[in-house]
């Protein structure tokens, strides 16, 4: 792969996707033109370096092993993670928050509570962020907000949940959370809404504190990590139900002037 950098000079857009057999690998060099690269799904690799001056996006599986060192330009990150006993912090440690604009956290093996403890840096530049959380049966998801309290200036806010059961929840109380207004958040979107608690909650959190918000969507179709999986008949199912019940929860809170639309 090195000898591959070194010769293709005019390279701008690497994709190692699905690589296996290849532990560790180097993207190294001031005269790098490359701008965009993704190893996401390459789960043989153990160590990734790379100073890329002129690079601006990069999606990666894990951020172990993960060195940064020199990237100025780095804007655009998408990361996945999918081991449960790994740290939140070596996020923190491997990676150039303070720099992103746009920012993609797949956290798959985590609790939303886990967000709350694992000491996120304030991302003053972070423009979009998206979660994509996987979550246990009627789990809350408020510690996700967590997010929008370290992205002041956060204008888009994603949230993609895929719930491991829908159909066997408890009903509880809904939660409101510890109040925090934000000024510039203006869509939300919601991915894997059913209609519980948990979704509930995070949603009117969102109305009491984004006081600039102006867009809401609502999708409950379940999320997928690969794209071409197809979806089980059941999955359907509860996206009708998870619709139906978005529009009888949400519709009479939504305010006059906020653009509601369930998809």
């Amino acid at each position: 792969m090195e000898f591959f950098l070194r010769n293709c000079t005019s390279l701008e857009q690497l994709v190692l996707q699905c690589i296996d057999q290849l532990s560790n690998l180097e993207v190294c060099g001031p005269s790098l033109v490359l701008k965009s690269l993704d190893t996401r799904y390459s789960f043989d690799l153990k160590s990734i370096r790379v100073s890329a001056p002129n690079l601006t996006s990069l999606a990666v599986s894990t951020p172990k092993g993960l060195v940064l060192e020199n990237v100025p330009m780095l804007v655009d990150l998408n990361i996945l993670c999918m081991e449960t006993k790994m740290p939140l912090k070596v996020l923190t440690l491997n990676c150039c928050f303070s720099q992103l604009e746009i920012l993609t956290l797949r956290l798959l093996m985590h609790k939303a509570h886990d967000i709350v403890r694992s000491n996120f840096p304030e991302m003053l530049k972070l423009k979009k962020l998206t979660v994509d959380f996987s979550a246990d049966l009627d789990e809350s998801l408020l510690g996700l907000t967590t997010f929008i309290r370290i992205s002041p200036n956060l204008e888009e806010f994603v949230l993609m949940i895929d719930w491991s059961e829908v159909s066997s929840w408890a009903s509880r109380e809904v939660n409101k959370g510890t109040p925090f207004p934000h000024q510039h958040i203006k869509v939300f979107k919601y991915l894997g809404y059913y209609g519980h608690c948990s979704d509930l909650e995070v949603v009117m959190f969102i109305l009491e504190n984004c006081v600039g918000l102006q867009e809401i969507i609502i999708d409950p179709a379940i999320p997928l990590v690969f794209l071409h999986e197809p979806r089980e008949p059941d999955e359907m199912d509860y996206e009708q139900v998870g619709r139906s019940n978005a529009k009888q929860q949400l519709e009479p809170i939504i305010p006059p002037h906020i653009t509601f639309a369930i998809q």
